[in-house]
């Protein structure tokens, strides 16, 4: 390589985020021997161990790079899943194959047709009612 560190490389914030966590793992993990060295106690060793793993991963899901990196993941996972819903809508036009959305217009025009049918229906028994009344009161 020439050498040139002049562009920054994109896995350096996971880098020093990781470089950070892992400084303060090691405190943390003198500081719990040291207590344990003290400690008769197994319920209270679990207990400040559990501490120590709390205030890490606490300091940790709270750091600007963590938030960061969470939300671009978001965000791509969500434009990636707005392609993929874009493409299959796509394809199956081209194919010729209905979607969800086509089948619920489909439904709904049935549906419409259905009620001006039923309409009409009713419309042409009351006129033939009117018919065979005439009919038969001649």
């Amino acid at each position: 390589m020439s050498g040139n560190t002049t562009k920054s490389d994109p896995s350096s914030p996971f880098a020093g985020l990781w470089a950070g966590y892992l400084e303060q793992a090691d405190a943390q993990s003198k500081a719990m021997l040291e207590c344990l060295q003290s400690l008769d106690d197994p319920q209270q060793i679990q207990r400040r161990w559990l501490d120590s793993l709390t205030k890490s991963l606490d300091s940790y899901m709270r750091s600007p790079a963590f938030l960061e990196a969470l939300q671009r993941n978001l965000r791509a996972m969500t434009d990636l899943k707005a392609f993929q819903d874009q493409v299959a809508q796509d394809i199956a036009h081209q194919i010729g194959i209905p979607m969800a959305s086509d089948i619920f217009g489909l439904f709904e025009r049935l549906y419409s047709v259905e009620r001006t049918i039923l309409s009409r229906l009713k419309a042409i028994e009351e006129r033939l009612g009117t018919i065979e009344a005439k009919l038969g009161g001649s």
